[in-house]
């Protein structure tokens, strides 16, 4: 048996803050293949060499890799992994994304309230994905104030575990934002004018 820990790649260093690991993939790749150009909208990579040589290019910078390495790819960044000559290579590739679920410390949990962990970004997909096809001003309204609900937890639990005076606070929050505004127009979308709503004698009274 044989246990052996993967070294960090000498070029691009491991330094990743994502907090949780989302995907595993394996790649096998004969001599002369390489994996299309790709990248991560939404987390970080990395990629763990078990076997054989290549190449991997990240952006604009590109080096050699080998067995026993492992690469760490930023968020947004294309990049793709080539074996020129090798008869095989092989190595497996974990995504993990930057969406922040509950904070698991407990003093963030003190500051920001167990309710406000257990609201995550997918609770806003799981909203617009349950919209009814229409929807009254009453009804959309509630669903707003819900959404914005959300989103201040988000926004709280955002500023605890990155802050808000860094790049990557910064885009986490502003990730969070367009998510947000996208389900308010989901929202719009669906609201029936005229059923009543929140004001029922609107059109009796003017």
């Amino acid at each position: 048996m044989e246990i052996r820990k993967y070294t960090g790649h000498s070029t691009f260093s491991f330094e990743g803050k994502s907090r949780f690991i989302q995907r595993c993939w394996n790649f096998s790749l004969r001599k002369g293949e390489n994996t299309p150009s790709n990248l991560n909208a939404s987390g970080e990579e990395i990629h763990v060499i078990l076997q054989g040589e290549g190449r991997i290019t990240i952006g604009q910078a590109s080096s050699p890799i080998r067995g026993g390495e492992m690469v760490f790819v930023p968020p947004r960044v294309p990049h793709f992994i080539e074996n020129p000559e090798s008869p095989m290579l092989q190595g497996i590739t974990l995504e993990a994304d930057w969406e922040l679920p509950a904070m698991e410390s407990a003093k963030a949990a003190g500051s920001v309230g167990q309710q406000a962990l257990r609201e995550t970004a997918r609770s806003i997909d799981t909203i617009v994905q349950n919209l009814a096809p229409t929807l009254s001003a009453a009804e959309a309204i509630q669903i707003i104030v819900k959404l914005f609900d959300i989103g201040g937890s988000l926004s709280e639990q955002i500023d605890a575990a990155l802050g808000l005076d860094n790049e990557e606070g910064v885009l986490a929050l502003t990730r969070i934002e367009k998510k947000l505004m996208d389900a308010v127009a989901a929202v719009a979308d669906r609201y029936r004018y005229g059923d009543g709503g929140i004001f029922p004698n609107r059109l009796k009274n003017s």
